[in-house]
């Protein structure tokens, strides 16, 4: 196979990947919170730059191929609008931020949290008795 029939096959493959989605927008990305993308994965934004951009590590992949970001551990860049960060685009744009998902780790407080939260109670009860 030729360099233009590979070329031509892999942007057929890419436009069969991204068609669903062409009329559907990327959600920005918010450091710290979870994110479902278009081709199922999910992921979570551990950094966000001055400027909008970020990276985001998977959680659980979507996809089946080879390409970076499909196996849990792996990170890649986004950018301000929640899209896969890449000069050439092509079927990975199925990595942007679909939505955000309802899970806050904020919300949940750690046992070290818990433990501290205890001990000042002990000390403003023994102040009292005192």
């Amino acid at each position: 196979m030729s360099k233009m029939q590979d070329a031509v096959r892999n942007l057929r493959r890419a436009l069969k990947i991204l068609e669903p989605f062409q009329d559907k927008e990327a959600v920005p990305p918010k450091k710290g919170r979870h994110f479902r993308t278009f081709n199922g994965s999910v992921v979570y934004v551990v950094r966000m730059d001055s400027d909008g951009e970020g990276s985001v590590v998977v959680l659980k992949g979507g996809h089946k191929s080879s390409a970076r970001g499909e196996k849990p551990g792996e990170e890649y860049m986004i950018d301000a609008e929640g899209y896969y960060r890449s000069d050439t685009p092509g079927a990975e744009m199925a990595m942007s931020l679909l939505e955000m998902l309802p899970i806050d780790l904020n919300q949940y407080s750690s046992v070290a949290d818990a433990v501290e939260d205890d001990d000042e109670d002990e000390d403003d009860e023994q102040d009292e008795d005192d």
